[in-house]
């Protein structure tokens, strides 16, 4: 390929057009067919060198070239579309035969579309994201999000989406749709905003329990960074541990911890890319809290004005060679059987896990402790039954 690709169409639009149109109000019908035979031939020449770009080019070669492409594509675009005005840009009839200077860019448009649609569909790896798309771009892209996204947004709003959430997931199409309050959008913008349309679709033709939690955890998927939806993600977090006991609120926050310690972003998607990635923004504050949590248990656990017999019992454990789920279930047949007569489960789920050890764990979460309690499994059911039978063998030695 050669080094100085789409010459012929930058000197065309740049100078020579730009020179005859200042001569004649109208091309002479010889030059005007010449000129378009002229840009038909030099799209093919094109196209074909394109299609061998990459067997004959290294990866670093192949992108350095087609971001050279795409920005001068780009850049001829939108100065043809100066010239062509929106109403010209708008134009979907069939380019006539009359030599008139707004044919010729009729024609240019065309076919220089025509090129960066190709780029952009055979390289995609290689382009340039943050480069402005161009106008028609815009403009076909604003009628399409005009047409779909109500509908989409009206869906959710049907299902009881909750109001925040609903502003923050059509806020990256708004700013499509009032795009001259602002700057123009860039093709990763586009793209974005494409594979969000397409992934919230998705989640209306499914039966959820949560429709909230369903799209909280898809926009976290699509690495959704924006400011606003950080303060979502943490203050839905926070209002998760409202009015619970210090331990439980740090046992939730680790659980939480752990969740966004999971969380995978879909490759290469972010709503903007330059600003840090929403899992390590949410690992950096779930840290700091579990960090202000730790540290505020520890103070109301060290305080001076315990009782001293307190303060005896506060590293204690009794150890045991049970597995959490084992506990949990011995718990709930002592507590079933009014063996335990406590009214207030919790509490007594909370005192075991501080004062108790499983097999493996020398610290129990009261959350796994209390979702054993309450879960059925067959295979623990059997394995507790075998403890008690133990018992009952050994009280009959003695």
């Amino acid at each position: 390929m050669k080094e100085h690709a789409l010459v012929f169409y930058e000197r065309l639009i740049k100078f020579e057009l730009k020179e005859k149109e200042k001569v004649k109000t109208e091309p002479d019908r010889s030059y005007y067919f010449k000129t378009i035979d002229a840009i038909s031939a030099e799209r093919q020449r094109t196209l074909d060198n394109l299609s061998t770009m990459s067997s004959v080019s290294s990866e670093e070669k192949t992108e350095r070239r087609v971001r050279s492409y795409q920005q001068k594509l780009v850049m001829m675009i939108e100065e043809v579309s100066d010239r062509l005005g929106k109403e010209g840009l708008e134009d979907k009839s069939e380019i006539s035969e009359n030599n008139t200077w707004l044919n010729i860019y009729r024609q240019l448009y065309t076919d220089l579309s025509e090129i960066l649609w190709t780029v952009e569909n055979e390289f995609t790896q290689y382009l340039d994201i943050h480069l402005r798309i161009p106008v028609l771009y815009l403009i076909n892209a604003r009628i399409n999000i005009a047409a779909e996204v109500p509908a989409l947004i009206n869906s959710f709003a049907e299902r009881g989406i909750c109001d925040k959430l609903l502003v923050l997931m059509a806020e990256p199409f708004s700013e499509l749709l009032n795009y001259e309050n602002g700057p123009r959008i860039t093709y990763h913008k586009l793209f974005y905003m494409k594979i969000l349309m397409q992934e919230l679709a998705q989640i209306t033709t499914l039966k959820l329990d949560s429709i909230d939690e369903a799209v909280w955890w898809k926009l976290m998927e699509l690495n959704y960074n924006s400011d606003e939806f950080l303060a979502y993600c943490t203050s839905r977090i926070k209002e998760d541990m409202e009015d619970l006991p210090l331990r439980d609120v740090l046992e939730r926050l680790l659980f939480r911890q752990k969740e966004v310690a999971q969380l995978r972003h879909k490759p290469g998607v972010a709503y903007n890319p330059s600003s840090t990635a929403l899992n390590i923004c949410l690992r950096e504050w779930t840290a700091a809290e579990v960090q202000y949590f730790k540290e505020r248990d520890q103070l109301s656990y060290n305080r001076a004005d315990l009782p001293e017999e307190l303060l005896r019992w506060k590293d204690f454990k009794i150890h045991t060679k049970f597995s959490v789920p084992q506990i949990g279930y011995l718990l709930r047949l002592l507590m079933d059987s009014e063996q335990y007569t406590n009214q207030n489960k919790s509490e007594v789920l909370e005192f075991f896990a501080t004062f108790f050890t499983s097999q493996r764990q020398t610290a129990i979460s009261v959350i796994s402790l209390r979702k054993n309690f309450y879960n059925e499994n067959a295979s623990v059911s059997e394995a507790v039954r075998g403890i008690l039978a133990n018992l009952m063998n050994q009280s009959r030695k003695n």
